[in-house]
């Protein structure tokens, strides 16, 4: 998603979508539109999303694939590793020096991509949840659809 700023269009990530979301919660709280519990589960389990399965669902979309002696791997470039062998020198090594190779099994993808989809379902529950608190809009919404024109060629 991207937001449109002074005349630039700026990417938005998942911590930055759940604050917003939780300040738009909080002003409809603010107003006695909505119960304040809504407000409290969706804070936890936007933190569950940007901390666990942001990473992992980046990794799975974004990630450096690689067949390795019969297995396959995904090269994490991100973020920092330890190095205790390289202490007090060099505390931390960034992986982008030396990228590090993640076995990725049929089992690891299936249980990533159940977590993924299981929060996804319960976001669509939350939203419901929301709506359906909310006075009804004199506004009708666009219908979603995943189809993307500018990727027609």
């Amino acid at each position: 998603m991207l937001l449109f700023r002074t005349g630039a269009l700026l990417p938005i990530d998942v911590k930055t979508r759940i604050a917003l979301i939780e300040n738009l919660l909080q002003a409809r709280i603010y107003s006695s539109q909505i119960d304040p519990q809504i407000n409290v589960g969706f804070s936890n389990f936007g933190r569950t999303i940007a901390e666990k399965l942001e990473s992992k669902r980046n990794m799975l979309i974004h990630g450096l694939w690689d067949r390795h002696e019969g297995k396959w791997h995904v090269l994490r470039l991100a973020a920092k590793r330890p190095t205790p062998a390289l202490e007090p020198d060099i505390p931390h090594l960034s992986r982008a020096v030396v990228p590090q190779r993640e076995v990725i099994t049929a089992k690891k993808l299936r249980s990533i991509t159940r977590e993924i989809v299981s929060a996804r379902k319960k976001i669509e529950r939350l939203c419901k949840q929301i709506s359906a608190s909310l006075p009804a809009s004199q506004h009708k919404p666009p219908e979603y659809t995943r189809r993307r024109s500018r990727y027609h060629t």
